[in-house]
Parts: C-alpha cells; structure tokens; sequence
C-alpha cells in the first residue's frame, strides 16, 4: 500500500513539473496586417537602448494579411523582458489589439490601449500610432519600422495578475488524468451494454484528450527548448511548428492515442487477429484530417505570400528540400492530372505532343494501369487533398502489414514479426525514399511472396485461383514501379524467398505440385503478359523514347562504392537529427543496418544445425544471393557476368539498396533462430569476435576521412571520442547477437529497433494538406487567368520546381521538369538539333526570352538547362503569359523598347514573381 501511495504522489508531481519545467518567460502579442503578409521580430533584454542586443532577439515570425494572430515570443529569463522592440519591417498598416507579459508561471502583465500607446513611447519609420475602437492602429512609412518600450515590468504600469489558477489547473490535470488511468468501470453495473459502452469510449476520447494536450504542449514544448538550449539546429527546425497551437497536430495525436488505448486493451493476440480492421479504422481516420508526409511544404520557403484562408502546411517537422524527386518533379503531376483535366492518360497541358503520363512519374491516369499503382486509386473517387492523404497512408500501412506478413512467413514469430516491421518502416532507405519508388517495388514484393506462400498452402481449387489472381496483381505493381536498376536485383531476393517458400511447403507436406498448380501459374501468366501488352500499345513510343535518351536510357555510370561505405551506418544515426551526409546526399547515403561481420559469423555457426529447422535453409538461400550481389557492388566496372545475371540495366547504388534488404531479413531470420537455442559459440569466442572487430573497425574508421570530415562539427578530441563510441556501440550490440540466448537476442533486438526509430524518426515532417500548392496569391493569380484563357500556354522562368508547381494549376506548360524530353517543342526550339545532347534526357528545363537566335546552355551541369527563344520562336510555340520567378526580365525588356506587345499582368515583390502577357501581331 505504501508503495502505491509513493507511486502517486511521484505520479502528481511528475504531472507538475513538467509543464513548470516547460515553462518560458514570454510576451504575448495579438496584432492583424491589413494589407499584405509581413514579418515580426522582437528584440528584448534590460537596457534602455532601442538598439538592442543582437543576441537577444526571435526568428521572424509570418503574419498573413487580413487574419488576426497571436504571437507569443519566449524570452530567455525574465529580467531581459524590461526593453523590447517589435520589428515590423514592413510599409504597411498594423492593428495591436493586445500585448501580455509573463513573467513567471504565476504571474502576469496586461496592458490596455492607452497603456501600449504611453508604453511604446518610441518608434521609427512609423508616421502613426492611434487607438482605433478595440486596437491600436499604426501606419508604417518604411521598411524600418519598430516600436520601443522600456521599463515593461518596472514602470508599475499595467493590470498586474497572480494566477494561481494556473497551479489549479496543473493539480486538477493531474488528478484528472491519474483518475482517468486507474477508472475501472468494469465494477459499474448498466441496465443495458449501451450505458457500458459509452462509459469505455468516453473514458477511451478522455483520456486520448488530455494526453494529445499534454503531449503537444507540454512535452512536444519541453523537448523544442532543450534543443534551442543545445544549440541543435536540425532538431529545432523539425520541433519549431510546436510554439504555435495547431488543432490538426492535436487531433493527429488524438487519433494516435486512442489507437495505442484500443490496442493496448485488446491485447496482443487480439490485435494480431483484428489487425486489418484496426487499420483500416486508423486508415479512415487519417484520411479524413487529410494528413501526409510530403515534402511539398518545402514550397512554403519558396512561395511566402498567401491568401487570407491559407493554412501552413507542415504542422510538425520539416520538409526535405533533398527530396525534390518528390515535391518539385512528381507530385505536381498528380496535381497536374486533376487540375482542370480528368486523369488522362496523354497529358496535352504539359507537353505538346502529349505527355505520357504513367512514364512521366507515373500520375494517377483513368486507365487499367492505375491498378499497377493501387496507391493512387483515392484520385478516382476523393477529392484532391483527401486523395493525396491516401497515397500516403496506403503505402505506409501495406509496407508495415506486408512486413508483418512476410515475417510471420519467414520468421514463425508474430511478436518478431511485429518487430521487424517497425524496424524496417524505421530503416534509412525506407524513411528517406519514402516517396519514390523503392517503396512500391518493397511492399508489392513483399505482399507477392505473402500471397505465394498462401497459393501453397491452398487446398481448394477456387480459392487458388482467386489468390493466383491477387498474386498476379502484385507482381503487376511491382513491374510497373518502372524502375528496373532496383526491381532486378530486388527480384533475385524475392525470387530466393519463393524458393525457400516452395522448400518449406514440400518439407511440411503442406502442399504438392499437380495439375492445379498449372492453372495457377497460367493465370498469372496470362494476368501479367495481359497488362504487359496493354501497357506497351498504350506506352510504347513514351519507353522508346526515354530508351533512346542520354540519361536514363544510355546512361548509367557504374560507380562502384568507396570501401569505407560500411561505416556510413554511423553517419547515418544523425543524419536526420543532427548534420547531413557530406559525402553523399542523405537519401542516397541511407543504409539499412545489418552488422555484416557478425551476421557472417553467425550464419556459418549456426549452418550446422539445418537439419532440425527449416529457416536455416531460408537464411542460407537469402545470405548467399544478397552476399553475391554485395560483391558485386565494390566490382570496379561492368562485366561479362553483370551482363549474363542482367545487371548491366542496374548499378551499385542501387543494388546496395537490395544488398541491405536481403540482410536485413537475414538478421531477423537469425534472431528468430537463435532466440530459441543455446550458445551456438562459446563466450570466450564470441568476446575475441568482438575485441577484433571493434579494433578493425575502430582503425577503418579512424582512416576514413569521410567519418573524421563528418564528424568534425565536433572538436578534434571530442570527435574521436564520438566515433570510439560508436564503434564500441556497434561491437557490442554485435557481440549480444554471436553470443545468443535469450536475453541477449532480447537486448539486441530492442537496441537494433531503437537505433533504426533513433536514427529516422524525425525524417517525414507531418503535413495537413495542400494549400501550398494552391492558396499562394501568385498561383491565385494563375488560376484566375486560366479561367479566362484555358488554351494559353505558359513559359516559366527563374526556375524548373517553379515551373512544375505552376503547371499543377492545370495550364499548359513548355518549360518545368521532364522525365523524358518533348520532341516536338524541341525541334521548333532547336530544329538542326544543335542541342541534343543537353536536352534529349531527364531534365530541369528553364526558358528565357532572348533578342537573338535561340540557344541552350547547363550552367549548373547535370539535368539542369536553360533554354533561350527569340520572340519567334515563342509565338510558334504558342507561348501567351511568361510566369518569372526570381528573373528580371528589365534587361529583355529594354532591348526592346519599341516591342509594345508584352505586358505586365501582376507582380509580387514579396515572392519576387511577375507575369506577362504577349500579344502577337
């Protein structure tokens, strides 16, 4: 008893504490632009200089025009909140309709108008300040302006206020809380179960409630000062959106926690059993709130001024601006598609020959080929946003199932099979491609080898040929992922599980080779060769033409890996915490991890005991392929032998990509083996393993001057104390897998997950919608003359992701990304094909006017290209409004002065955008 009653009164202060220790010294601001979006700074400390110290002073803070905010500014101690300057920055007309000081948690400072008008005393460029009904006015005349106020807290001024109230709340949240945990209202009688269930599912949205409050604005808070405290700007840029209340954060973590509730009370063995309703559920629900884990946010850097009914987009994170394959080439297409066109299959809008739109990033299309993508198939039938959320979400949850259901298969362990597949949802490839293709090719792969275990195990006839076609489906979408130089070495892991997956059904007599199996395989057959020649009549000029490119079609370097490529495993604990790769980008440097050492020894050790379990047949066939293929990837160049097992089409970094996956399943193969048996080697070897490899890989890493260039954000000493420790860190988790038993596979297996939740955790941000992409005034602006002139084709400027984005909006388009190039613009552009080399490829196309003859250079290299037309050229394309983002076009414009035929449409000084109209004579 007593033990309880200690429990609960840590509990309670437990409770406290933590919004106390949360807690900041603030200044509150409730101010409205009235005419344009603007910026706010505050500066603070407790001298009487309106020149204030530039260590103490906020990031801007974003007002939208016509929309009444409240900024609260966390100030470092509450002695420094005696002077501070508000920086408006901005030619505009400002309305301050409330300012509030905290100063400590029980104790605040209220001022009304005529107090902030005595208060702010001093100001510059500021031809105003008036009391104007319920607010202050004021009216500023440069892009200096401030207002200054000294002696906040000293001067006596102000309704002062002890808000004891606010240690009510915290106790009464606390004993809510605790009360709401421990309520068993099993002991309650009803009348009916109604009465019980709306107890349960009122207990279950209290609880959820509170703890998504508490979560949010307590923890969430606590955790973004302690990285502003550390200095740790990776974290502080992914944790910032939480100083601002967001409902769609709160409800996201609602529907989080009550899902965990549900679990939790079902049980394991009952949530495995209800796994698909749950999911489904949670799958609904998160559609609904029209969350995402886009990258598209990243366009909020790049476009600021919005419209008044615009929303942010990221509620919690930050975009990866590396991940422009996602947000700036593919998923304006999707947009593309529904904007002002229904899904057709040749887009005319984005080139004028048509654009092949399963080729091109493959968009949602209304064809059978949308079947191959299953995860666009909400644009047929949601509204954009809702279908974009579907995208997302679809993929998350068949990766996670399928990597439970692959695990039960390989693994006979439903509690590691859950394991394995929060570890491989966590893995560095998975989080940072999340938008591309490797996670159509891993969980249509997975789902196939899933549905061909079950074609095995089938007894009756119609239920294998139901599940042949299901098989055929997934084998569909994982041929059209469109991305051979990965599909093919992924194929060769798949294939191996097929095989083991034959193996076991015969060894277990669970099924037989027979005439059935013929049909079966018929069907697939047929299925597949079906959609194959649909695909190629529908295709087939878009495929030869990509084929025919520079790059991606004759073009792959090999490019093998340097030899210290192992060792990235320990730059990639914090590259998404902490600093990016420097060597490779983050997503190309992904890596799964797998403890290569110690899984080989571990496999050979363990190879002895085949005979009395069949999974050590599976782990032998799945390590030699992913061992061969890992050899492969440090070949200098290509070969005889790429050629014959069809690798030429593929190269190291990519193959790297199936290498990890291949030991990764090898890894969980080998925990779930040797969970169950005794040391497979002595402690004394196991040890010497360890002590060897940690010296090996402490002198690779200390001659790897990729690790020493990484980690030198530290000092010299303290770097190499970090890089010791990893490779301590690596060796010994190492050594819990060769020694085996028990508690050491547990210790290992809950290190191995923490380190993948550790390392990738914080990479997707949490996004709620799409008004990125459409609520900024420039695109507005856009759409407002598409609606007069649809058939208008647009030149975008300054940009190529710009000029994705304003081909979303549904016009038609001659400049942006190309995943193949539009010949037919081409040969007006550059019809002696002077060129060709630089635009007959994937490439970023931004074009430009010139007085002169057309020509096209790379100033950056790569895909990037700027093209030149004269005014004739423009006019055979048939080019109407010019769209120039960060591009002055004064220099063309005065070369042609007597040129009266293009005309400024609008201008945007924030975002630097202007659009022109050419009129031809």
């Amino acid at each position: 008893m007593r033990y309880k009653v200690f429990i609960t009164i840590l509990y309670m202060l437990l409770m406290v504490l933590f919004p106390l220790s949360a807690w900041q010294p603030s200044i509150t601001v409730s101010l409205k632009s009235e005419y344009k979006d603007t910026d706010v700074m505050f500066y603070w400390d407790s001298l009487s200089n309106p020149v204030l110290d530039a260590d103490h002073h906020s990031d801007y803070y974003s007002i939208q025009h016509g929309k009444q905010e409240t900024i609260k500014c966390l100030v470092d101690e509450p002695g420094n909140l005696n002077s501070i300057r508000i920086d408006l920055n901005k030619d505009d007309l400002i309305d301050i309709y409330s300012l509030t000081v905290y100063c400590s948690p029980f104790y605040k400072i209220m001022y009304s108008n005529d107090e902030m008008k005595d208060l702010f005393s001093l100001y510059n460029d500021i031809s105003s300040v008036e009391i104007v009904d319920d607010h202050i006015k004021i009216i500023g005349c440069g892009d200096e302006a401030w207002l200054f106020a000294e002696n906040i807290i000293s001067s006596g001024k102000g309704r002062k206020k002890v808000v004891y109230e606010n240690i009510f709340y915290l106790l009464m949240y606390g004993i809510l809380f605790f009360v709401l945990l421990n309520f068993r209202y099993r002991h309650i009688s009803f009348k009916s179960k109604v009465g019980q269930s709306i107890v349960r599912v009122s207990h279950v949205t209290l609880i959820a409630v509170i703890g998504a409050l508490y979560f949010d604005r307590v923890v969430l808070k606590l955790i973004y000062k302690i990285c502003c405290l550390c200095s740790a700007q990776k974290l502080i840029s992914y944790f910032s959106p939480v100083q601002s209340f967001s409902l769609s954060r709160i409800l996201f973590w609602i529907i989080i926690i009550t899902m965990i509730i549900i679990m939790s009370y079902l049980g394991f063995e009952k949530t495995v059993k209800y796994r698909y309703v749950l999911s489904a559920v949670l799958f609904c629900f998160l559609i609904l709130g029209k969350y995402n884990i886009s990258s598209i946010g990243a366009f909020d850097k790049m476009l600021l001024n919005s419209s008044g009914d615009y929303n942010r987009t990221v509620v919690l994170g930050d975009p990866q601006g590396i991940r422009a394959d996602e947000w700036a080439i593919e998923k304006p297409y999707y947009f593309a598609q529904t904007s002002g066109v229904d899904l057709p299959y040749y887009n005319y809008n984005l080139m004028i020959d048509g654009a092949d739109m399963v080729v091109m990033a493959f968009a949602p299309v209304k064809d059978l080929m949308i079947l191959t993508r299953p995860s666009l198939l909400g644009f047929l039938f949601l509204p954009t946003e809702y279908a974009f959320s579907f995208y997302w979400w679809f993929r998350i949850f068949m990766l996670f199932l399928g990597g439970f259901e692959l695990g039960r298969i390989l693994l006979k362990n439903d509690k590691l099979a859950v394991l394995a597949s929060v570890a491989l949802f966590f893995s560095g490839p998975i989080q940072w491609l999340m938008s591309q293709w490797l996670i159509e090719i891993i969980y249509a792969g997975m789902w196939a080898i899933v549905f061909w275990h079950r074609l095995l195990k089938a007894r009756i006839l119609y239920m294998k040929i139901i599940i042949s076609i299901i098989l055929a489906f997934w084998i569909n979408v994982y041929i059209y992922a469109l991305y051979p130089a990965a599909e093919i070495p992924f194929g060769y892991l798949f294939a191996s599980m097929a095989i083991y997956c034959i193996y076991d059904a015969v060894v277990n007599k669970k099924n037989k080779l027979n005439f059935d199996s013929v049909i079966c395989l018929s069907i697939v057959i047929l299925v597949v060769v079906g959609v194959a020649v649909h695909f190629w009549g529908k295709s087939g000029e878009a495929i030869q033409t990509m084929a025919n490119t520079v790059y991606p079609g004759k073009n792959r370097v090999w490019g093998t890996y340097t030899w210290d490529y192992e060792l990235f495993s320990f730059i990639n604990l914090f590259s998404a915490n902490f600093k990016d790769s420097n060597y490779l980008n983050n997503c190309e440097s992904a890596k799964f991890v797998y403890f290569l050492p110690f899984l080989a020894v571990s496999v050979f050790a363990v190879w002895k005991q085949w005979k009395s379990d069949t999974r050590i047949i599976g782990l032998a066939m799945i390590f030699v392929v992913t061992l061969i293929m890992f050899l492969f990837c440090y070949c200098p160049n290509r070969n005889v032998i790429t050629d014959v097992v069809f690798l030429r089409n593929s190269y190291p970094r990519r193959i790297y990509l199936a290498v990890g996956f291949g030991f990764f399943w090898c890894l969980w193969l080998l925990v779930s083996i040797l969970i169950t048996k005794e040391r497979i080697l002595s402690d004394n070897v196991s040890k010497t393993i360890a002590v060897l490899m940690f010296v090996i890989y402490l002198t690779l890493a200390m001659k790897s001057k990729t690790l020493l260039d990484y980690f030198s954000f530290y000092n010299y000493g303290l770097s190499q104390i970090v890089i010791i420790s990893l490779c301590f860190l690596y060796c010994c988790t190492g050594y819990l897998l060769i020694n085996n038993g028990y508690r050491n596979i547990r210790a290992f297996v809950v290190i191995y997950v923490f380190l993948n939740l550790f390392s990738t955790a914080l990479v997707n941000p949490l996004s709620v919608g799409t008004d990125c992409l459409y609520k900024k005034d420039s695109l507005k602006m856009v759409r407002s003359i598409l609606s007069e002139d649809p058939n208008g084709r647009w030149m975008i400027s300054g940009n190529a992701g710009i000029g994705n984005l304003v081909s979303a909006q549904g016009v038609k388009r001659c400049s942006g990304y190309y995943y193949y190039p539009d010949v037919k613009m081409m040969k007006i552009i550059d019809p002696d094909e002077k060129y060709r080399l630089l635009w007959n490829r994937f490439s970023a196309v931004d074009m430009r006017l010139t007085t002169g003859d057309n020509y096209i250079e790379s100033p950056e290299g790569g895909p990037s290209i700027v093209v030149y037309i004269n005014k004739k050229t423009a006019r055979e394309l048939g080019i109407k409004y010019i769209f120039n983002y960060n591009y002055d076009m004064s220099d063309y414009l005065k070369c042609c002065l007597s040129d009266e035929n293009i005309h400024l449409l609008y201008s945007d000084e924030i975002d630097n955008v202007t659009i022109y109209q050419v009129d031809y004579q």
